[in-house]
């Protein structure tokens, strides 16, 4: 992964300095959120990028609020095709 620089509040910093690897994901998967809501990516595509499961950023974004159904209707039909081809390998 690469670093990106950002500025916070001095007083907000401490929040942002974990070595938690669940922390870190949930920060990472929050801050490409307007990405996805924007249409810009995909959740899967997000995932993908942050080297996780989409069930896993789903849930995320679930923790926090975020809607799932506003999905584009390709995403929803990839999700059902997905979920069919599982179920016959099953």
């Amino acid at each position: 992964m690469a670093t990106i620089t950002m500025e916070v509040p001095q007083e907000a910093l401490p929040f942002f300095e974990t070595k938690d690897a669940f922390l870190l994901n949930e920060q990472r998967a929050l801050m490409m959120y307007p990405f996805v809501k924007n249409g810009v990516l995909s959740r899967g595509r997000v995932a993908e990028l942050l080297g996780m499961n989409k069930f896993d950023l789903i849930s995320i974004y679930q923790r926090f609020g975020m809607p799932f159904i506003d999905s584009p209707i390709e995403d929803l039909e990839e999700d059902i095709a997905n979920c069919e081809m599982a179920m016959d390998r099953g």
